[in-house]
């Protein structure tokens, strides 16, 4: 019966006593934690007294989009989600877009429990599909409303959205882009994956759950 009763301290003092190891532990520096890169430009910035150069990475700028739901989906919308951009042409030809549809459909199966991360994907074609085609394909993508959002957009204001807030460089007009483009809670461009690519596609799975890590190591005091 003592044994059992000081067992039962011993684990319960483990368990308090945890999230002050995981803190040293994480900011030790001794740790093998992968982070992510930053893509864009960037800015390095040195603090008058001090040693440490902060950097300053490019953020995507502000953007307006509604979704399936006729709900607006913005920066301020979905403050502090980890966002996976995809672009989706419904009536293209040799359009990497199906394959994409398939892969979203799992992810967010995938992820439904995720309520910080946000799949968002654009129609580039919506304006040359009429509104009947459009609710169908909205039907048969089925879509969670919470965790992916089909918006719809002219095809132009996507292009520019892609190019120059994204920083895709391979857009094509006639099939969007095969690529997802992962963006962190702080609005920083952290990996661009094939969505075509099964391997791709894993890698970018690996990607979300190192992002979910990043938020638990603290920043180094200089």
């Amino acid at each position: 019966m003592q044994n059992t009763t000081v067992r039962k301290w011993v684990i319960l003092f483990l368990i308090l006593l945890f999230p002050s190891l995981l803190y040293v532990f994480l900011s030790t520096g001794k740790h093998q934690i992968i982070r992510l890169p930053h893509f864009g430009p960037k800015e390095f910035i040195a603090e008058p007294g001090k040693k440490r150069v902060d950097t300053t990475y490019y953020s995507i700028p502000s953007f307006v989009l509604i979704d399936q739901n006729q709900t607006e989906v913005s920066l301020s919308t979905i403050d502090k989600n980890t966002k996976v951009f995809s672009f989706i042409c419904i009536d293209c030809e040799n359009s990497p877009s199906k394959r994409i549809l398939a892969e979203l459909a799992q992810l967010q199966l995938q992820f439904e429990k995720r309520t910080d991360l946000k799949f968002i994907s654009l129609v580039v074609d919506a304006e040359n599909v009429d509104s009947l085609k459009y609710q169908n394909f909205i039907q048969e993508s089925n879509p969670s409303a919470s965790l992916w959002k089909i918006c719809k957009t002219e095809n132009q204001l996507a292009k520019n959205f892609a190019t120059n807030s994204l920083l895709i460089e391979d857009y094509s007009e006639n099939k969007g882009s095969s690529f997802f483009v992962i963006i962190d809670r702080n609005n920083h461009i952290r990996g661009y994956y094939n969505g075509a690519e099964y391997l791709e596609v894993k890698e970018m799975i690996d990607a979300i759950k190192v992002l979910k890590a990043e938020e638990f190591i603290p920043k180094k005091n200089s």
